[in-house]
């Protein structure tokens, strides 16, 4: 879900949001292209750069967004994504470390919250699509998402449980 251009394509962004050209060069150092299309179609670009890799167990990127007329980044954000699994589904874990944020950028934080619950909305309903996941049976509890934000720290934490184990979770993220 997270590596795959083809599956980043199908979640990537809240509701209404889409990207239209993702590419991922899975290495530490690699790129990654996350830009979103707004519903008004504007291209919101999101480069992005892989700091650590360890499937299935963590993938830790850096990206960029909202440059100003100079090109100069308005956001800087470092996420971690660990996958845990728990009695056969798969613990979803968001670090989210803010590195640099100008007033401009306030309006992305302050939807911070809603946009990754809509994103991971989108990858539960990706992965109930997915032909390896229904041949397990229907799976109706959906755990929900909890967010929280440190006082003192630039930090935000994301947490989703997917009701599927940890290794098929991560299948998605390489098998197209």
């Amino acid at each position: 879900m997270w590596t795959d251009p083809e599956h980043l394509k199908a979640w990537w962004g809240p509701h209404g949001y889409d990207a239209p050209h993702p590419s991922v060069d899975l290495r530490v150092g690699g790129k990654m292209n996350l830009d979103m299309r707004a519903p008004d179609g504007t291209i919101l670009p999101n480069p992005t750069i892989i700091k650590e890799v360890k499937p299935p167990e963590k993938l830790v990127i850096r990206g960029v967004a909202f440059a100003d007329a100079e090109g100069n980044a308005q956001l800087e954000v470092e996420q971690s994504f660990s996958f845990t699994e728990a009695n056969g589904k798969t613990n979803l874990t968001i670090h989210a470390t803010v590195i640099t944020a100008t007033a401009a950028a306030l309006p992305a934080l302050q939807g911070m919250r809603q946009g990754w619950g809509e994103s991971l909305d989108k990858i539960e309903e990706h992965l109930a699509t997915m032909a390896w996941l229904s041949a397990a049976g229907p799976k109706a509890a959906r755990d929900g998402t909890t967010f929280a934000a440190p006082a003192g720290v630039p930090v935000v934490l994301v947490r989703r449980t997917f009701d599927a184990p940890r290794e098929r979770v991560w299948q998605a993220i390489n098998d197209p």
